[in-house]
């Protein structure tokens, strides 16, 4: 008999791991900065444990079905979308330290839209721009913070 895993036992175990990852590397960081990296680590991986659940009583109850010779088997159509996305958001993670927060952020915005069907030009600009003014007034004007600058900006 032929053993099934369901896709979301195999997502929820991915960002479970995930989570870990950047709850340990976390750790590392100065007291002062890692109570908002603990906390979002943290999360991902409280969330993803219904996740996991779920995932577990769909693989025993495919597994359970399996007798009548049907086969499951994920497919690169149903994970494009995430792996994409979790893609895009490394790259867009890695360039702020290059091109700087605001440069980044709004080719990031405009590429996700963009991938997401969002394809009409005026509401992508006008909400990119709203965002990054923002983003310019809640932490540069209101808090006083510095955000990553880069070559560009």
């Amino acid at each position: 008999m032929k053993k099934h895993v369901h896709e979301d036992l195999l997502t929820s175990v991915f960002f479970i791991l995930v989570g870990l990852l950047f709850f340990l590397s976390s750790r590392d960081l100065a007291p002062e900065t890692t109570y908002f990296p603990l906390m979002c680590a943290g999360g991902m991986i409280i969330l993803c444990i219904p996740v996991l659940i779920r995932g577990i009583k769909e693989t025993i109850s495919m597994n359970k079905k399996s007798e009548t010779n049907t086969t499951f088997q994920i497919s690169w159509r149903e994970l494009k979308g995430p792996i994409l996305t979790f893609l895009m958001i490394i790259i867009y993670a890695l360039c702020i330290s290059f091109i700087g927060f605001f440069v980044s952020t709004f080719i990031f915005m405009i590429v996700f839209m963009y991938f997401q069907n969002f394809r009409k030009l005026i509401p992508m600009l006008v909400i990119t721009v709203g965002f990054e003014i923002l983003a310019w007034f809640v932490f540069v004007f209101e808090l006083h913070l510095r955000l990553p600058a880069g070559l560009l900006f």
